[in-house]
């Protein structure tokens, strides 16, 4: 048959552009941008074991460059969990093959063939071509699976898997059928939107103006001690074992502009001098610097106590040789720096291996910041909901922007310590995410149910942030656009459903497999450039898994 789909082959013209074309696929596509798959050394054999089939190490290379997963950088890739979705979709494929046998649907040798000899070829559902060129080239063909390290024999069993795979996906959306009730509900779900005004109170905002005394620090560690030391065998490894000489600091530091003039820059001086001569004079820096952080006009800012290694602050290589150098209690400046004016207070120093008694009060003050905080940025805003509300009461129509208004246009700073007022923008429900704020199912209950005559919500902790919102605009979906559109969303509802349904189905028998058989992923395969794997531990069978491209 292969001998056959020779003579498909185009004239001498065409070959030699199909060879250009192969040249740059190759180029763009080759062993160098793999990111790591042939790293010296590797012992990555297989991919993963789906029951008994072993879907090798050379077929995920094939589909992670065939599915565009070397045109992300490193970070990218993590965040897109593109090994992962790679490795999701393989074994959704195997799950489907296997199931085709059991169900008899075999696809033999030849079909396959006749299948690429159309000059395409499946891959997780999706056809794809050898070349630009519409039609087959024997030549493309041959160039195409050596570079990839398959024989023929080989990328045809492959294409058998990908037909039965498709087969049964056939199957399964076979007998879907889509009612008109259900048509009109998921029409209605995408065009019953929300726009929320809503503002944001992070608690790390209030971390640098909780200052705990000694004793409340004293007290804290000693009423929970239990909590304090699990936190401590958590973060031992990295935290705690085999520091590198690190130095407790206090910063003050004074802004400049990027276009900051010699005058700028003694009159920043100016400003600190005060607070280093009453630090060194034995006040404690946050005191000394309040005059200074609370005048708005200053760009001045205080970063509480904290362990810091050499280079971490943006102090400036000067300066830090002398913080280095410093003995405890030191306070050091105002210095110019990396465009800051600086006062640093040296606290102590350590490194090496510390126990839990050596780090224990800094544990408890760490905490109790953070409860503080946490209670500081949940009155700040209850404070700014009930202005808003105060506001609302003389005359509806006032917005988080009257209230709380920016000193110029969108993207400005809001005027003091005013919270900025955001807006989500138009969006529909889906799950318990909220455009713009993130995922609380608190607040993505209580969204849809707000109205016009009870349009405010709050505070609500969302990731580290209290948030208060207020409805903007409901937009209600339109009966007669519906009617215009029936057929096109008769269409969105069926691929919708079938979606539903092939994620499900590959779910329940992934499920089935791991149990019985098993699945079994060999980690290697999951670790990027820079030798780590993604930022989820990854798991077969996740609610995530993706099926098909």
């Amino acid at each position: 048959m292969l001998e056959q789909m020779r003579q498909h082959s185009r004239s001498l013209l065409i070959y030699a552009l199909f060879g250009i074309i192969i040249a740059v696929f190759i180029i763009s596509f080759g062993p160098q941008s793999l990111g790591g798959f042939n790293a010296p050394g590797s012992t990555v054999d297989y991919a993963v074991k789906v029951g008994k089939r072993e879907v090798t190490a050379q077929e995920y290379r094939t589909a992670f460059l065939l599915a565009g997963g070397d045109r992300f950088d490193g970070e990218q890739a993590k965040q897109a969990r593109v090994r992962e979705i790679v490795l999701d979709r393989l074994i959704d494929r195997e799950l489907l093959a296997q199931q085709a046998n059991e169900l008899g649907l075999v696809v033999s040798r030849e079909e396959a063939e006749d299948f690429v000899a159309t000059g395409k070829f499946l891959l997780f559902g999706g056809p794809k071509s050898f070349s630009n060129e519409p039609g087959f080239s024997y030549d493309d063909f041959t160039r195409f699976i050596r570079y990839y390290g398959f024989t023929p024999a080989t990328f045809l069993e492959m294409q058998q898997r990908e037909l039965q795979a498709e087969r049964v996906r056939s199957f399964l959306k076979g007998g879907l059928t889509v009612s008109p009730s259900e048509v009109k509900a998921e029409w209605e779900h995408r065009n019953t939107q929300l726009n929320l005004e809503y503002l944001r109170f992070p608690v790390a905002k209030f971390e640098s103006a909780v200052v705990p005394s000694a004793q409340d620090v004293a007290a804290y560690a000693t009423a929970h001690e239990a909590d304090l030391k699990a936190a401590y065998e958590k973060d031992k490894a990295f935290r705690y074992t085999k520091l590198p000489k690190e130095k407790k600091l206090e910063v003050v530091k004074v802004s400049l502009a990027p276009d900051a003039t010699d005058a700028d820059k003694q009159a920043a001086q100016k400003k600190l001098e005060a607070a280093a001569a009453a630090a060194k004079g034995g006040q404690a820096l946050s005191i000394a610097a309040k005059p200074l952080t609370a005048d708005t006009k200053a760009n001045a800012t205080f970063a509480p106590a904290a362990w810091r290694r050499e280079g971490s602050e943006g102090l400036g290589a000067e300066m830090w040789k002398e913080v280095m150098a410093a003995a405890d209690n030191a306070v050091l400046g105002p210095k110019t720096a990396e465009g800051s004016v600086y006062v640093v207070k040296v606290l102590g120093a350590r490194e090496g291996d510390l126990s839990y008694d050596q780090v224990k009060l800094e544990l408890a003050e760490e905490a109790l910041r953070k409860d503080q905080a946490t209670a500081k940025a949940k009155a700040a805003a209850e404070g700014a909901l009930a202005k808003a509300k105060e506001a609302a009461a003389k005359d509806a129509a006032k917005t988080f922007k009257d209230v709380f208004p920016s000193s110029a246009e969108a993207g400005a700073a809001p005027v003091g310590d005013a919270p900025r007022a955001e807006e989500t923008g138009l969006f529909m429900r889906e799950g318990i995410s909220i455009e713009g704020i993130g995922r609380s199912a608190e607040l993505a209950k209580a969204a849809w149910a707000l109205t016009p005559e009870a349009p405010f919500y709050g505070p609500v902790e969302v990731a580290s942030s209290f948030v208060v919102v207020r409805l903007k605009e409901r937009k209600t979906a339109d009966p007669a656009e519906f009617e215009k559109g029936k057929a096109t969303e008769t269409q969105m509802a069926e691929t919708v459903k079938s979606y539903q349904v092939m994620t499900e189905w590959s779910m329940n028998r992934c499920k089935q497999v791991q149990q019985s058989s098993g699945i079994k992923v060999n980690d290697e395969i999951l670790v990027y450039p820079d030798g780590k794997k993604g930022l989820v531990e990854y798991k077969p069978c996740a609610p995530a898994s993706p099926f098909g491209i």
